[in-house]
């Protein structure tokens, strides 16, 4: 799963290992992708209103359209997942409607 996270934001394989997750958003989505995070790492079970739009940043730049899910890796809270799945083509077949 890594690699494709890799993939989605242009980096090398292994690139992603050890980076700042902020690193992986644009300025003014870093901001709301850091309180989910912080939110889980204080105790909630998962993070809420997943379902809105964040901007990712590509290595290279480039901007991506992302919804982003976390959660829980282990029982303990000291391990988290993250899913991202890229919003943009479905967001290019809205404005096309």
């Amino acid at each position: 799963a890594t690699g494709r996270a890799e993939r989605l934001f242009g980096y090398d394989a292994g690139a992603l290992a050890g980076k700042p997750f902020g690193d992986l958003f644009a300025p003014e989505s870093e901001r709301i992708a850091r309180s989910r995070l912080d939110r889980l790492v204080r105790g909630a079970a998962s993070s809420d209103d997943d379902s809105g739009e964040i901007i990712g940043r590509r290595r290279q730049g480039g901007l991506i359209s992302l919804q982003l899910t976390l959660g829980r890796a282990n029982v303990s809270g000291t391990r988290f997942h993250a899913l991202f799945r890229d919003m943009t083509r479905w967001k290019e077949a809205q404005t096309d409607m």
